[in-house]
């Protein structure tokens, strides 16, 4: 209920409840037209009060909506922009890597996937505090396959000839997004970017991004047998490299355990020269694209920001966590 209806409903009361107090405690000798006259203009003087007080605390309502509206105003005017332009995605071969889950004593085989771009500020206004938190989804479900540990920028200025590069580094322990690409050839790229202009107020800036194994039209028949082929390989190389290399496996193990690490490290740079060559290559350059109607910005509270920012720490725990395991 609003001021003015506990205003309409407290008039009436207050006469109701002052007539019925006159007419009890005034002695009867009292209740003559002068005397009800004067108390009825004391009444009136009460609601007087009442609806001066209302008044005033209405404009001062409106006062300070307008002053919030004009610094929301001010802080608006001040507002950066930051593209990702010039990106790149490699998607590398399955290869092995001293595993620190298992504090260096056995082999982990491991799918990387790289994203690149030169970070830029086309705003009006310097962005601070800027984080990147990318996470690769399904192409047609919202199920995140994979989270990248967060990027951290601390400020980016006006100039437009000053860039950064930016790398998101997704290390696919379960060898997700290889198998992932044997049933569809795309995936998408979520990122959220969150950062303040000079004045510290918070933003969010959403886009995605489709990457697949190779550029949509009829003239990428070789490009597509090569993507194909590419995870085909990969995925061999998955199901088999314990049967076909199990040996090498158990005497990078024994080697560890007695702590001869540059023997052992020799084991890995030979089984993965062995994947490169079966795969027929080390890596494969994707085909990228903005999302259509996926980019957006908004301006958001400081809280917002603060919980935002809990799924760029909680990305750096869980990578923390896995390589304590």
């Amino acid at each position: 209920m609003e001021k003015k209806d506990y205003l309409l409903y407290s008039i009436p009361l207050i006469i109701i409840v002052g007539l019925y107090l006159f007419y009890y405690f005034t002695p009867l000798e009292m209740h003559t037209f002068p005397t009800i006259i004067g108390y009825i203009s004391s009444l009136s003087s009460v609601i007087m009060v009442l609806v001066y007080l209302l008044t005033n605390s209405r404009q001062l309502e409106i006062m300070n909506k307008q002053l919030d509206e004009m610094q929301s105003s001010r802080n608006l005017q001040y507002q950066p922009l930051i593209i990702l332009d010039d990106c790149e995605v490699q998607l590398q071969a399955p290869r092995y890597y001293s595993g620190p889950k298992t504090e260096f004593k056995k082999m982990e085989l491991i799918t990387r996937l790289f994203f690149r771009g030169s970070v830029a500020n086309i705003g009006n206004s310097p962005a601070i505090s800027i984080v990147f938190i990318p996470k690769i989804s399904r192409i047609t479900e919202n199920e995140v396959l994979i989270k990248s540990i967060g990027r951290r920028v601390e400020c980016l200025s006006l100039k437009e000839d000053v860039s950064e590069v930016i790398s998101f580094p997704f290390l696919d322990y379960d060898n997700v997004i290889i198998e992932y690409l044997l049933e569809r050839t795309h995936f998408t790229m979520e990122s959220s970017i969150l950062y303040k202009n000079a004045l510290g107020q918070p933003f969010k800036q959403n886009i995605a991004y489709n990457i697949g194994l190779w550029e949509p039209g009829p003239d990428k028949l070789e490009q597509i047998e090569k993507g194909r082929e590419f995870v085909k390989s990969s995925i061999k190389i998955i199901k088999t490299i314990e049967i076909d290399y199990g040996d090498k496996i158990e005497d990078y193990e024994t080697l560890t355990k007695i702590n001869k690490r540059e023997e052992a490290s020799e084991i890995i740079k030979e089984l993965n020269e062995k994947i490169i060559s079966k795969i027929g290559g080390d890596e494969i350059n994707m085909f990228i694209d903005i999302v259509t109607g996926s980019f957006k910005v908004l301006a958001i509270t400081e809280s917002e920001y603060q919980n935002e920012l809990l799924s760029y720490y909680e990305t750096i725990i869980e990578y923390i966590s896995d390589d304590a395991q």
